[in-house]
């Protein structure tokens, strides 16, 4: 079974690691410093014997496809008692310890992705919450908006009320100032109508205080 491609880079970053002059190949010694980070010492020989088992070319030197497949080996390699050797069963151990590194490297990014949508989910609670409170906003201000053209509609409304009471008083004082009119001509035609008839009760004495005087009546004492 091939290795993912997250262990493969992983592989490969351990590789270039003690890879030190940068050759893309692993010499003896090389090889035996990535044996002494499996935490074992591993004797010279045994640093030979897993040289000649592992550099399939035999050019002396591990490369990295090499070192892969011997990975992969031991990854799925039963252990023979009393058949492996000291540098072989430290190999198996570091294969297993990168096995694990390669399970906590998962976790690690399983918890790092879980943290990148943990962090998603917070923007976007942000980001609702934000248009939430915009949407409030606007809904206030249509509702200052609604306030603001309601008053201005009352008062539209009290003024036309008040102009229409306006008009109506004036017609209201335009209606009594021609009964007033009215009235005062009635009394002044009342008043015209009292006067001639005096004048003409008087005339009317006075015509009667005449024929008695050329009649040569009595002496009549003055009427009125």
């Amino acid at each position: 079974m091939a290795f993912s491609p997250q262990e493969v880079a992983a592989y490969k970053e351990l590789f270039d690691s003690v890879d030190d002059n940068g050759s893309g190949e692993l010499d003896r010694d090389e090889v035996w410093a990535l044996l002494r980070q499996t935490g074992e010492e591993v004797e010279e020989e045994k640093v030979e014997e897993i040289m000649r088992r592992v550099d399939t070319s035999g050019d002396g030197t591990i490369d990295f496809d090499e070192f892969l497949h011997f990975l992969e080996v031991l990854k799925h390699e039963g252990t023979e008692a009393g058949s492996e050797c000291a540098g072989l069963g430290a190999l198996r151990s570091f294969a297993r310890a990168l096995n694990t590194k390669q399970e906590e490297a998962r976790l690690h990014q399983l918890e790092r992705e879980e943290l990148l949508n943990s962090r998603r989910r917070r923007a976007e609670i942000a980001r609702l919450q934000e248009e939430a409170e915009a949407a409030r906003l606007a809904a206030l201000r249509d509702s200052h908006a609604s306030d603001e053209r309601a008053r201005r509609e009352r008062f539209a409304a009290d003024q036309e009320a008040a102009r229409r009471a306006f008009e109506a008083a004036q017609e209201e004082m335009h209606k009594q100032a021609e009964e007033d009119d009215a009235h005062r001509a009635e009394a002044r035609a009342r008043h015209l109508k009292v006067s001639r008839a005096r004048v003409r009760h008087l005339f009317h004495v006075r015509m009667c205080m005449l024929r008695l005087i050329l009649a040569g009546g009595a002496a009549v004492s003055p009427v009125g």
